[in-house]
């Protein structure tokens, strides 16, 4: 079956990636993201980036996530979004909040980046106060979610989770 990428969502996507790839290396890290990556850094491909989820998921039909990338040094998913459209990008979050919520990214902490135009975005706002309110009410899931913005983002920011102990929760999905 042949996709077309009508609004060059994809396209754009894997342009944002590479570059936040490059910023990552000009940091002294690494962002893995496809198997070989991932065998080259040492790094599990399966949980780091193909997430499997919960067994709920697993009985509505999601077999496995995809995370934009995994830092073996600072052992944080890696999400990224961003695009100057409105649309997919804003219906992502929402359903990515929703994934956090419920505990499908529980085995390592996520940093969630906003990029370009989303950097200011009123889903962007809206998704940051979600979060914080599921932080407010104890969610530990939340409370694994570092947002930054692309524009904030420094060796220095990124060196306080090197340098940080690794806080991973113990899930059982009963």
């Amino acid at each position: 079956m042949n996709h077309t990428d009508h609004h060059g969502a994809a396209v754009s996507g894997t342009v944002r990636e590479k570059n936040l790839k490059i910023l990552f290396e000009s940091f002294g890290y690494s962002l893995v993201k496809t198997i070989q990556e991932c065998l080259t850094e040492g790094v599990q491909y399966e949980g780091c980036v193909k997430i499997t989820p919960n067994e709920e998921y697993l009985e509505d039909g999601f077999k496995y996530f995809l995370v934009d990338g995994f830092c073996p040094q600072i052992q944080h998913y890696i999400e990224l979004k961003g695009g100057d459209k409105a649309g997919t990008t804003e219906e992502k979050i929402f359903f990515d909040l929703t994934k956090i919520q419920d505990g499908v990214y529980a085995e390592y902490p996520m940093l969630y980046i906003f990029e370009g135009k989303k950097q200011n975005d009123k889903c962007t706002r809206k998704f940051i106060r979600d979060l914080n309110k599921l932080k407010a009410a104890g969610n530990s899931y939340a409370q694994m979610v570092t947002v930054v913005m692309y524009d904030d983002l420094t060796k220095e920011f990124l060196d306080q989770f090197a340098n940080r102990p690794q806080t991973v929760l113990e899930t059982s999905f009963v």
